[in-house]
């Protein structure tokens, strides 16, 4: 009985077919066409039952698979602060402002206010003449007053890129995140002052130096008056 473990698995873009060597006198390249992970419980992924599809290293590269396919399409999970998640939401819209905003800029003004609603295309057809050749194919535009869609994505990622920034400054959100960065250099400056580290005078030195580095008004005046 086929496995139900991989049954919840999103359907990704998997092989198509098991392309396994034939077996039984087949000539070399005679692929198996039947379908990728046919008769296992990797649908879509790796050899067919009749192939070895079943076999744990053949499940194992599946499942590996699986995971490649569901990182690239779904991302792979991070662990973000929600601070500097907030930070980059921010820079990414506005890199899309920006972006669109070249768009825009090329546009004419007729482009700007009038939008294509429908394109129809005929095919080829005989001609009436009886002699083979053909009618060349009709393109019919149907535009309307509109404003343009690369218009109108400018305008909203502009709007959200507001919204963001008046979230990040109602929080006082580097603010935070520079008092927060203080705090964790005063922890390290505490733990250097610590005696059960037994450091000297030069190791004192050396350390505050480079605390410095991180933050200087964190540490300024803490370990080396």
């Amino acid at each position: 009985m086929v496995s139900t473990a991989m049954s919840s698995l999103p359907v990704l873009r998997g092989a198509v077919f098991c392309g396994a060597q034939k077996r039984k006198g087949a000539e070399p390249g005679d692929r198996c066409r039947r379908p990728a992970g046919a008769g296992t419980d990797h649908p879509r992924y790796g050899y067919c039952s009749k192939h070895g599809g079943n076999t744990p290293t053949q499940q194992a590269g599946a499942r590996m698979a699986v995971a490649r396919d569901s990182a690239a399409l779904y991302g792979v999970p991070r662990n973000v602060d929600p601070i500097d998640g907030l930070m980059e939401e921010y820079a990414r819209t506005m890199g899309i402002v920006e972006a669109l905003e070249a768009m825009v800029a090329q546009l004419s003004p007729s482009e700007i206010w009038w939008g294509v609603q429908s394109i129809e295309e005929t095919e080829a057809a005989a001609s009436d003449g009886g002699d083979g050749s053909l009618t060349p194919p009709e393109r019919k535009v149907k535009s309307a007053a509109a404003m343009n869609l690369q218009v109108r994505l400018f305008n909203e990622e502009r709007d959200r890129a507001v919204r963001i920034a008046e979230t990040i400054l109602k929080l006082d959100l580097e603010n935070r995140r520079v008092a927060i960065g203080q705090s964790h250099v005063a922890a390290l400056v505490q733990i250097l002052l610590s005696g059960e580290l037994g450091l000297n005078e030069d190791q004192r030195r050396t350390a505050a130096r480079m605390l410095r580095m991180m933050d200087a008004q964190a540490i300024e005046g803490e370990l080396v008056s």
